[in-house]
């Protein structure tokens, strides 16, 4: 009995410490809800989303196109992969080679996550929307444009679904900040991947039901 007392207090030691060096302390979020904060600590520990210099995490401002895409392209476990892609030639005419977010926006359109305009433009320095947001967190889980309605509906309402944005209230023309981004993505982490199935024209769970964090941070 002593042995296993013994083994129970080692093990939550050991939660506790991994709990302490996971968690990330920033100066301006000490107002956020307990669960934003946790959202923000968790993108952070995984690198998915950093703060500043300062210490501050700046929750409030507004992300553009191209960081969204290195968030979109590291979430789904390709970080080192839009590495590679960073002095590729990209597809926009706006987005040079060698640009710190090229290898992020190539990967990410490669993947059919992110799509730029009719005029061959990507626009990275524009703000990103909450639509926009959510359209490319939900095809990090492996849907895509099969979903009914039209857009951004059929992305809004599967996110809703999911629920992905049960803990923001947002505007879905409206530019999407830190704070909300890690939010949903915390979210998007703990849903489970599908795919589309042609033969029964839906989407399916793949084998083993993985959620994304699990395939994209199986060594967290």
């Amino acid at each position: 009995m002593k042995k296993l007392l013994t083994a129970l207090l080692v093990v939550a030691m050991v939660l506790s410490l991994a709990t302490v060096a996971f968690a990330a302390d920033f100066s301006d979020t000490k107002d956020l809800g307990k669960d934003a904060q946790a959202s923000i600590s968790k993108l952070s520990g995984l690198e998915v989303i950093n703060g500043y210099p300062d210490g501050t995490f700046k929750p409030g401002n507004s992300i553009t196109r191209a960081e969204f895409a290195k968030i979109a392209a590291i979430t789904g476990g390709m970080g080192a992969s839009a590495d590679v892609l960073q002095g590729s030639p990209s597809q926009y005419t706006d987005v040079a080679a060698s640009q710190w977010y090229t290898g992020y926006i190539n990967l990410a359109s490669s993947q059919g996550w992110v799509k730029g305009y009719p005029d061959g433009t990507f626009r990275p320095n524009s703000q990103i929307t909450y639509a926009e947001v959510i359209t490319v967190l939900v095809r990090l889980l492996g849907y895509n444009d099969n979903l009914p309605g039209p857009w951004p509906v059929d992305y809004i309402a599967k996110a809703g679904a999911l629920d992905i944005t049960e803990d923001v209230s947002f505007n879905s023309n409206a530019p999407a900040n830190r704070a909300d981004v890690a939010v949903m993505a915390d979210a998007t982490l703990d849903c489970k991947v599908v795919k589309w199935d042609n033969d029964t024209e839906d989407f399916e769970y793949k084998e083993g039901k993985p959620t994304l964090l699990d395939e994209s941070f199986d060594s967290a």
